[in-house]
């Protein structure tokens, strides 16, 4: 990858500060180009629009965490690894980046999200191919849809990570010992025959 020339980098940070704090729609080109004090303009020459600038400041992260290997999914290795690579991986990505977790919460409630989604290599639309082939293998139930698959996983951790339940009231949740008992759990619910019924 090229030298960041110094400008993009200014405007990348100030994009990131107010995209985690505000959002997307709430924060306009203006508000990035006061904070990084500069000419508005030059946020359109070196990013094209808003959108372009969302994306770049989300693959930013990604490249600063050196996160592309940690979250490629492997379905040649079985549904036990897919899972480990799925859960665990993405539990510890977003923990490690609690930026990212609030821009894809409020990429959530965008109006235009598909526009804002995607974009890194770490997408979890990327889960889809890995899963249709353990769909295949005959290791996740083949009459599951793979979107819903992929949000029921992402929504797992995400839930764990950004959800308030009451468990400190009685005791801290272990979120280590959390993913690793849903792990097993997805595992149980995707397999075939997980879901019939004996008659």
């Amino acid at each position: 990858m090229g030298k960041i020339h110094r400008t993009e980098a200014k405007i990348l940070a100030a994009s990131r500060a107010l995209f985690v704090k505000n959002g997307f729609s709430a924060t306009s080109i203006s508000e990035i180009a006061k904070k990084a004090k500069i000419n508005q303009s030059l946020i359109y020459h070196h990013f094209g629009d808003k959108e372009a600038l969302w994306k770049a400041v989300k693959k930013e992260i990604l490249i600063e965490q050196a996160a592309s290997e940690e979250l490629r999914l492997d379905a040649a290795k079985g549904l036990k690894y897919f899972l480990k690579q799925a859960i665990q991986n993405r539990y510890n990505f977003y923990r490690s980046n609690p930026d990212i977790l609030r821009m894809m919460t409020w990429q959530r409630l965008e109006s235009k999200r598909d526009q804002l989604a995607g974009g890194t290599h770490a997408s979890p639309n990327l889960w889809i191919e890995p899963i249709r082939a353990l769909q295949k293998q005959k290791e996740i139930d083949p009459a599951l849809d793979p979107q819903m698959i992929v949000m029921f996983l992402v929504s797992l951790v995400e839930g764990a990570l950004t959800q308030n339940y009451g468990w400190e009231k009685s005791a801290p949740l272990d979120l280590d010992a959390y993913i690793l008992k849903t792990m097993h759990w997805a595992e149980k619910v995707l397999q075939p025959n997980a879901h019939s019924t004996t008659a």
